[in-house]
């Protein structure tokens, strides 16, 4: 007996046209989102890897409290990324931040808080910022 995929292949399709174009569907939304880069260096602007990279917002003109939106971690060349994302209404694109801290076991201290936008929309396409960071001296 053979197994013929045919009916299985239709049958996927159909259910993945009937979710994708059904606007009464139970798919969850599209929750839309940024994505910051950059780099942390130390006081004499060496990389620091391990560095952790903490992006917030707020809901009012940076304002407590602030949330957590996302974060991430340097590389070897102290290089980073993290997608941001906006899954709350409060978070407008108006008041954001992003500040690293150094790896464990680091005599460095946090660097300053820096402010930056990026535009949350749904129907926007993935925007970025590059948001540079360095730690400071012990």
């Amino acid at each position: 007996m053979s197994i013929r995929p045919w009916p299985f292949s239709l049958a996927t399709v159909a259910v993945l046209v009937s979710c994708t174009s059904n606007p009464v569907c139970a798919c969850d939304p599209v929750i839309p989102s940024a994505r910051i880069h950059g780099v942390v260096q130390g006081p004499g602007g060496a990389a620091v890897p391990g560095a952790r990279v903490t992006a917030q917002a707020s809901s009012a003109a940076c304002a407590a409290p602030f949330y957590l939106i996302g974060e991430g971690f340097t590389d070897a060349d102290g290089r980073f990324h993290a997608e941001v994302l906006r899954g709350d209404p409060r978070f407008s694109g108006v008041c954001l931040r992003a500040f690293a801290t150094p790896p464990a076991g680091s005599t460095l201290r946090g660097s300053d808080t820096v402010a930056f936008t990026v535009r949350f929309a749904a129907d926007a396409p993935l925007d970025s910022a590059r948001v540079d960071l360095a730690l400071r001296a012990p």
